[in-house]
């Protein structure tokens, strides 16, 4: 299945508010609207003052979003993008993001 913007606005949505995540991105092939039956869904999210702390917490995020997409997910934590050496490693990576981004979510 491929699906619209909209639709995995109202499928994260329950799992955003769940984690207690204020703000959901989604970059990538879905945002451009250019996904096909093999594509993953990518997400960036806002950690500070959720729930999704820790490599167990955010696996459960990843595992509850996969589950509601039925598609593999792949989530970054927008706040690693601030890390310097991140940062200095992985500007384009960071830049096609932010140049992509279309907001999920937001509370």
């Amino acid at each position: 299945m491929i699906y619209s913007i909209e639709q995995i606005a109202e499928l994260v949505k329950p799992i955003a508010e769940k984690y207690q995540v204020s703000e959901v991105y989604l970059y990538g092939s879905y945002a451009r609207q250019e996904a096909n039956e093999d594509s993953d869904i990518d997400i960036v999210y806002k950690r500070e003052g959720s729930t999704v702390h820790g490599l167990l917490r955010m696996s459960s995020f990843k595992l509850d979003l996969e589950r509601a997409l039925n598609k593999k997910v792949d989530i970054v934590p927008l706040e690693s993008f601030d890390v310097p050496i991140v940062k200095e490693r992985n500007q384009k990576y960071i830049d096609n993001v932010h140049s992509t981004e279309v907001m999920l979510y937001g509370a």
